[in-house]
């Protein structure tokens, strides 16, 4: 890596101890606050699997009130491997 952007680079213990808490929050808000105003929501679930793992991932779409314009958004995705007890999530 180029030694210029060194100095740039946050460490691992900001980023876990600050900007990602950071960043969860501010969307956690948004998000709850997007759900809130919402006239409609649609949960929706896909599973399959890959080379030995399971992997889940979670949709919610959500239909404004005011606009009637539907948004979705990635709730979260899992990894559940068959060879170890570590999951992703």
């Amino acid at each position: 890596m180029d030694p210029l952007y060194l100095p740039h680079l946050p460490t691992r213990e900001i980023l876990v101890e600050k900007l990602v808490p950071e960043l969860y929050e501010e969307l956690r808000v948004g998000i709850q606050a997007g759900l809130a105003q919402a006239a409609t929501t649609a949960l929706a679930a896909e599973v399959w699997t890959s080379y030995g793992s399971v992997l889940v991932a979670v949709v919610v779409v959500v239909v404004e009130a005011v606009a009637a314009a539907a948004v979705a958004v990635l709730v979260g995705s899992c990894c559940f491997s068959c060879c170890c007890s570590h999951h992703c999530c």
